[in-house]
């Protein structure tokens, strides 16, 4: 079992513990803060405990397979009363090889209008859903992508002139009920942001993360969730530094040094970094301790806090929060693809930002469990 595989167990694991955390806050009617303050708290020192010791087991040591995060919970066990159980569909949004055909994507999708929001992996997920119904129609890319009207009962060749113009103008929701067909909708965006007005400097302006010098790419896309019946969500793990690209095959990983920088930038909730303080990371190799911790402090402490008050702003909205809403998994980088190593590398099993992203990345396995768990969007079937 390779390390990127064995971390991605603990952030996993992370995840749940820290999904169980907000659960009490809610219960218990506090902030985060109190809590933490209160390190005498038998809570609170279960939760450090609990940390400590899944760091250490996955990091350091081989994991069982009955100590792993399963996820493999089937959609439909979410989704109550809705056509959207069909399992080719469960198949395809969870990165499954077999591919759902024609009919079957038709008919879990029947009347729907669909929103997939997220970066380019979610749009290539858009587009293989176009491809596998044959779609005629244009995309203008991730940036400009407009609408899809799918499922139409009538054959491409004999559209109508008011068919052409759906490019133009999307059906009516009475449309989709007439018609049977369906409409899909993509909204790129890098951090899942849900601005309050498209007027926002973050949807006209080029932005750069300063914590990563990376460009962040984002269209405002909440008046589009409010006219879905479904949302499909999705947000990559954090890239790793620009700064680390330093022309070597082993990169530049200085400043994650001192208790890796996630910790003290100030970015994070108070609650997570707090819990990490302390937590000992040991790798296989040492060369990797950095880069390790630094992954899952900044999942925590960024990525995590981040994804949460989205949800939580979704929840809120009134227009979207009745709406169904997936998180569709990602996908672990291949290290056989990844950028050539240099000799002083050729001994490590995995490069530097490979290993970096999939210790992020295998935590998306335990999503549907932890929206449900915090935020109800869509309850158990019983």
């Amino acid at each position: 079992m390779g390390l990127a595989a064995k971390i991605s167990k603990v952030t996993c694991r992370l995840l749940a513990i820290t999904a169980v955390l907000w659960v009490v806050v809610s219960l218990v009617g506090t902030g985060p803060r109190s809590i933490i303050d209160g390190q005498e708290d038998a809570v609170v020192e279960r939760l450090l405990s609990m940390i400590d010791s899944v760091t250490s087991l996955a990091v350091g040591k081989l994991l069982s397979d009955e100590s792993s995060c399963r996820h493999n919970v089937p959609i439909s066990s979410f989704v109550p009363g809705t056509n959207l159980t069909s399992g080719a569909i469960q198949s395809f949004l969870s990165g499954n090889l077999h591919m759902p055909s024609a009919s079957e994507i038709c008919s879990a999708f029947r009347s729907k209008s669909i929103l997939f929001v997220g970066p380019e992996t979610t749009y290539h997920l858009h587009t293989l859903l176009l491809a596998s119904l044959l779609d005629q129609s244009s995309c203008y890319g991730p940036s400009t992508c407009t609408f899809h009207h799918i499922c139409q009962p009538h054959a491409p060749a004999q559209a109508t002139e008011r068919g052409r113009q759906r490019y133009t103008f999307p059906p009516t929701p009475q449309d989709l009920l007439d018609t049977g067909s369906s409409i899909i909708r993509f909204s790129l965006s890098s951090s899942l942001y849900d601005g309050k007005s498209q007027d926002e400097w973050i949807y006209a302006e080029p932005s750069v993360d300063p914590q990563t010098g990376i460009r962040i790419r984002e269209t405002w896309w909440k008046d589009k969730a409010g006219r879905a019946d479904v949302i499909v969500l999705h947000r990559a793990p954090e890239p790793a530094p620009a700064w680390t690209y330093d022309g070597s095959g082993s990169g530049n990983w200085s400043l994650l040094d001192a208790n890796t920088l996630a910790l003290d930038s100030g970015s994070g909730e108070d609650m997570f970094r707090e819990l990490l303080r302390g937590v000992p990371i040991k790798a296989e190799d040492p060369r990797n301790e950095k880069i390790v911790k630094a992954a899952l402090i900044v999942t925590l402490t960024r990525y995590l806090p981040s994804v949460l008050q989205t949800l939580a702003s979704l929840r809120s909205a009134k227009a979207i929060k009745e709406k169904l809403i997936f998180w569709h998994e990602g996908w672990l980088a291949d290290a056989r693809i990844a950028v050539r190593r240099t000799d002083g590398l050729k001994d490590l099993p995995i490069d530097p930002w490979t290993l970096y992203h999939n210790v992020q990345g295998g935590s998306t396995d335990c999503w549907y469990s932890l929206i449900v768990l915090i935020f109800g969007f869509c309850s158990r079937d019983s």
